[in-house]
């Protein structure tokens, strides 16, 4: 008797299955994309769009003109319109829109004020250096030196990263010119005498003495950079001062002359520092009463081209060319609409956050009210995705200052003892100002700050404290402490 096939076995065969899954054609991508554009963004958008598209020009548009255009297209060609349909589905774009970059600052140069005038002198000329290495390699230029330590100088720069430091050991570069170690050590030693100082160092302690030198006046300097460096991180004034010798009051003064090097001299030359901010919307106060201003004055109005009949009309014969055309047709004028409704959905949004914080207009932060997202999309009837498209990235210029749109939200509103709310962004700035009032000698520990904040009628407890600190940028009370 034959043994039983137990084993698994394949099948081919047609099964019918439901399944739901969520699809954008390429308009509504477009209307989200434009949403979300700042209004600088937005102008390099339309500008580029102004070239690449026959269908677009400047100027405003005709209302009866347009409507005209659009109902000849519409009628035009609709079979291959219909058949293109799964063609231009695609799948939906993920939200990348909750992102607000937000640059640390960086810490300021030390040195003399003739030192950091001449040294600004330099790194403003760097403006027209468009590559971080060049800068470093216009003034390798100016120098005598031999062909074998240019050589292996020009290399080590090629080696150091955007941070100034330089991430190849001795033998390595040795190896790869072909030349002694002596020969790299005494490259090395140019390139560390170029502009800003601390440039190709190998480590944190190295970067910070290239900027010290060998300048006799700051020889406690050295030595805590040496020698105590994670002393000066944790702010351990009095142990640096008992193992070095030297006075409180002197370690203190060399404690902050280092505070104030650079921990990373090529954002110097890279561009660390942070984006210049571009207003979209602008509240103002004019006889009493807000007023409300997109800014996109500098983006180009648009209409259809009087043109576009004879364009479509001339591609009638070649059915290739056509679809090519309704589809340019059909992006002009979905464009046209769609910054007017980024302008009105902004405007929307905008005057909610008028009409919410007024208070906050008429006297500062203290009267800053909580304010969730969802709360805007319920009142206007537009999706929490479209609220957050249209907010992110986006700067608003008010009678108190220049403000991210996203600081007037809050994702969870903090409850108060008395079951009230208030929003979080009015709590760090308590905690900012509680922490700039403080005694330096007797900073305020987080546990303080939560029992003052209690006292005020704040229901927060102290981790929260610890993260808006953080988010703040302001060190523990132990790292604060004065001596």
């Amino acid at each position: 008797m034959a043994d039983a096939d137990t084993g698994p076995k394949l099948k081919l065969g047609l099964t019918q299955r439901q399944e739901l899954r969520l699809k954008l054609v390429p308009r509504l991508i477009q209307t989200a994309e434009l949403l979300e554009k700042s209004a600088l963004e937005l102008e390099r958008f339309v500008r580029t769009e102004l070239t690449e598209n026959p269908f677009l020009e400047v100027g405003e548009a005709a209302p009866e003109d347009s409507q005209e255009q659009e109902q000849r297209i519409l009628a035009l060609d609709e079979k291959k319109r219909e058949d293109d349909k799964d063609f231009t589905r695609l799948d939906v774009l993920n939200d990348y829109f909750e992102r607000l970059s937000e640059d640390i600052p960086l810490m300021a140069r030390g040195g003399t004020e003739e030192d950091d005038d001449g040294r600004q002198g330099i790194l403003q000329s760097t403006a027209a250096v468009t590559n971080f290495h060049d800068y470093l390699l216009e003034q390798l230029r100016f120098l005598e030196l031999g062909d074998d330590v240019r050589k292996v100088a020009e290399h080590i720069i090629y080696c150091v990263d955007e941070d100034g430091y330089l991430r190849a050991t001795i033998e390595e570069i040795s190896s790869a010119c072909s030349v002694s170690e002596d020969v790299v050590q005494k490259a090395l030693e140019v390139v560390q005498s170029l502009e800003p100082p601390g440039i190709g160092a190998r480590n944190l302690v190295e970067c910070l003495l290239l900027q010290v030198r060998n300048d006799k006046k700051y020889g406690l300097e050295r030595r805590i950079i040496t020698n105590h460096l994670e002393d000066v991180m944790h702010n351990r004034i009095p142990k640096i001062a008992k193992e070095t010798g030297e006075t409180i009051e002197r370690v203190t003064e060399a404690v902050e002359f280092i505070k104030r090097l650079h921990p990373r001299p090529g954002a110097l030359i890279s561009g660390g520092s942070a984006p210049p901010v571009h207003i979209d919307a602008v509240i103002q106060k004019v006889d009493g009463d807000y007023e409300i201003i997109i800014n996109d004055a500098n983006i180009p109005p648009l209409r259809l081209s009087a043109n576009s009949k004879e364009l479509l009309d001339a591609a009638k014969q070649n059915p290739e060319v056509l679809q090519y055309l309704l589809r340019r047709y059909e992006r002009a004028h979905n464009l046209i609409r769609d910054i007017e409704l980024r302008r009105m959905r902004l405007r929307m949004i905008v005057e909610e956050i008028v009409k919410e914080q007024k208070d906050f207009l008429d006297h500062g932060i203290e009267y800053l009210k909580p304010l969730t997202m969802r709360q805007i999309s319920r009142r206007l009837n537009l999706h929490l995705s479209t609220v957050s498209r249209a907010i992110a990235g986006k700067y608003v210029q008010t009678p108190q200052g220049v403000f991210p749109m996203k600081f007037f939200f809050t994702a969870t509103p903090l409850k108060s003892r008395t079951g009230g709310e208030s929003s979080s962004s009015l709590v760090k700035e308590r905690v900012r100002q509680l922490i700039e009032k403080e005694d330096p000698k007797n900073p305020l520990s987080d546990d303080e700050i939560v029992r003052i904040l209690t006292q005020e009628g704040f229901n927060i407890a102290r981790r929260t404290v610890a993260k808006y600190r953080d988010i703040l940028g302001i060190p523990s009370s132990r790292q604060r402490k004065k001596y």
